[in-house]
């Protein structure tokens, strides 16, 4: 078989940087192994992705997608009454586009054109990059040709033969970068990163461990993602008051460029951040999402953690003072141990190993 014989590739992904970026690193391969490919997003109206897909080249179509999460019993009853309306849109993407596969990479959309490509046939796949599978996913999973997992535990809620671990997808300008620059044993930059959506709890741990911070030998030079929930100025002002050096943005969209100046993350755990985190070599202090389901983000940092890249602390157990004393623990020569140990453990190709695949499923049908 010919890779030219994929004509189009339907990715669905959406609401959170964490499911986006996975999908756009797919779309890459697919478009470097043949640039005849068609690649079209399925994503919603309020995700992160009609931002994101707005400046590439490939089409975003968008899709009513409800969700449940976090919302009281009688909205969640709503909710699943208008799943039908998900479901007939799904129909009319599917049947307009015509796809050669169909490959969902988490959020809100996935779910519906994922569930009605598989009854029509078509050929589907699911990326799952969480340690420990989502509700929505371990349903498709049934449904689905393909299953590849970030995570050797995720595996285990799958149909053995379905699953293929290849590590989680990661974009290509992040895989170039190797954190390459000496380490300043007098200074140390840190990434505060909450997610493509930031988050307001590390936002202020972070806020409250600048004056233990202040006074100490070593110099901390600070990059922000604060993410646009939260109110910027303040943040900006908090780090004057202690005269620290520090770049504050709500989003980073060239975020290769962030890892190549820092030293260490402080953030949450997501899987794409980690993934991300795994191929530049970057050290972290994780501050789990203490919501997440099925708590997947502490799981997530455990791997990090386990391989001496990462230290993960509980979010209800930790205060400023606590957070500044981990963070003046990591000295210079304990973060490039750290670094080691994470690019000793990166997986470099794992979409490589995604699209080599989805050109097999195509074969196989063909045959």
């Amino acid at each position: 078989m010919t890779q030219s014989k994929i004509a189009k590739v339907l990715i669905a992904c959406g609401g959170t940087g964490g499911h986006v970026f996975p999908g756009i690193s797919i779309a890459e391969e697919f478009v470097g192994r043949d640039s005849a490919t068609q690649i079209v997003f399925v994503g919603t109206k309020r995700g992160i992705e009609k931002d994101i897909i707005a400046n590439t080249s490939w089409r975003l179509i968008k899709v009513y997608a409800p969700s449940i999460k976090d919302k009281k019993l009688f909205l969640k009853l709503f909710t699943f009454m208008t799943l039908p309306v998900s479901i007939y849109e799904s129909y009319r993407v599917i049947k307009k586009e015509a796809p050669d596969m169909v490959i969902g990479v988490g959020g809100y959309a996935s779910g519906s054109i994922i569930f009605v490509a598989s009854l029509m046939r078509r050929i589907t796949a699911i990326v799952e990059p969480n340690a420990i599978a989502g509700f929505t996913n371990r349903i498709l999973g049934r449904f689905v040709a393909k299953v590849y997992t970030g995570f050797s535990e995720a595996g285990e809620l799958f149909p053995k033969n379905k699953v293929l671990m290849t590590g989680n997808p990661v974009r290509k300008e992040i895989l170039s970068v190797r954190n390459k620059k000496q380490i300043n044993r007098n200074e140390t930059t840190i990434f505060c990163l909450g997610g493509s959506q930031g988050a307001v709890a590390v936002n202020r741990l972070i806020v409250e461990a600048l004056p233990f911070l202040a006074d100490n030998k070593r110099k901390f030079k600070f990059i922000h993602q604060a993410g646009k929930k939260d109110d910027l100025e303040k943040i900006r002002a908090s780090y004057k008051k202690y005269n620290f050096e520090a770049e504050v943005y709500d989003f980073v969209d060239r975020i290769w460029e962030i890892y190549e100046k820092a030293d260490l993350v402080v953030g949450r755990s997501g899987a794409t951040t980690i993934g991300e985190l795994l191929a530049v070599g970057l050290p972290a202090i994780f501050i789990p999402y203490p919501s997440a389901a099925d708590d997947h983000q502490w799981i997530n940092a455990q791997g990090l953690s386990r391989c001496g890249g990462a230290v993960v602390l509980r979010q209800d157990c930790l205060n400023g003072q606590k957070l500044a004393e981990e963070i003046i623990k990591l000295t210079p020569s304990q973060l490039e141990v750290m670094r080691s140990s994470l690019l000793s453990f990166r997986k470099p190709d794992a979409v490589e190993k995604i699209v080599d695949d989805c050109f097999k499923l195509i074969e196989n049908k063909i045959a």
